[in-house]
């Protein structure tokens, strides 16, 4: 149900014997009731436990932002040699890679062999 307090519409519902009484935050009506299916929807999402799925990462992505994060921990040169490793060493061989593609077999011993199947596509 929307219903307007002074210029801001607010929207009340009952969902899961809970009521929900909430500002919109706008002064559009159409707008608060997309605000209220779009929080009814969150709850029934949370109530089923539907999870959105996070968009895959490449390792090159992960490598610079991780490169980023530790970057006020490091020593100036610590940082350098981590940025040589990664740009030089690991990129070039995982940095096309999904994060969700890297097993412990590649970072295993065995990843002498799966370089080339990698390097190959």
């Amino acid at each position: 149900m929307l219903y307007r307090r002074a210029e801001t519409w607010w929207y009340k519902f009952r969902f899961a014997g809970r009521l929900f009484r909430e500002s919109a935050k706008t002064h559009s009506k159409t707008l608060a009731r997309q605000a209220e299916r779009k929080r009814h929807q969150n709850l029934e999402e949370a109530i089923h436990g539907i999870q959105k799925r996070a968009t895959p990462i490449t390792f090159s992505t992960a490598a610079t932002d991780w490169l980023r994060l530790k970057k006020p921990t490091l020593a100036a040169k610590s940082y350098r040699i981590e940025q040589v490793n990664i740009d030089k060493h690991l990129k070039p061989v995982f940095g096309s890679l999904l994060l969700i593609d890297l097993t412990a077999d590649v970072g295993s011993g065995n990843s002498g062999a799966l370089i080339p199947e990698i390097l190959a596509g």
